[in-house]
């Protein structure tokens, strides 16, 4: 079977086009940062249609009604589906800036993640 992968597996593989978060998704997953010796860093050829058609959000206005907290670092790739999320949902809600943070930044990075326990901590002990 073909099998993709999910980051680049070397620096080689790196260019100048290749976006932001596979970039870090490389340094976080294919390093001693965070690399696990049983990641294999792939998937199946055959699983990429169920992955596409896969919607995260086509509920969460009749669902999602608990208290929802969404932490997003403002260099976020992704940043686009916390902002959505936060918009469709209808429950307590917000949506909090980590100024600087990427998006795998916010693993591990200790002045991100510290922010964004404090944030938890405050809006969780509020809410539930």
């Amino acid at each position: 079977m073909h099998q993709l992968t999910w980051a680049p597996d070397t620096l080689e593989d790196i260019n100048e086009d290749t976006p932001v978060l596979l970039r870090e998704a490389y340094d976080y997953y294919r390093t001693p940062r965070a690399q696990h010796p049983n990641s294999t860093n792939r998937f199946q050829f055959t699983s990429m249609d169920k992955l596409m058609s896969f919607s995260a959000s086509s509920q969460i206005g009749t669902y999602l009604t608990q208290p929802l907290l969404l932490i997003v670092g403002t260099e976020a790739d992704i940043r686009g589906y916390s902002d959505q999320f936060y918009a469709l949902s209808n429950g307590p809600k917000e949506l909090v800036e980590v100024k600087g943070a990427t998006h795998i930044a916010m693993y591990d990075i200790a002045e991100y993640v510290g922010e964004a326990l404090t944030k938890l901590t405050d809006f969780f002990g509020k809410n539930l």
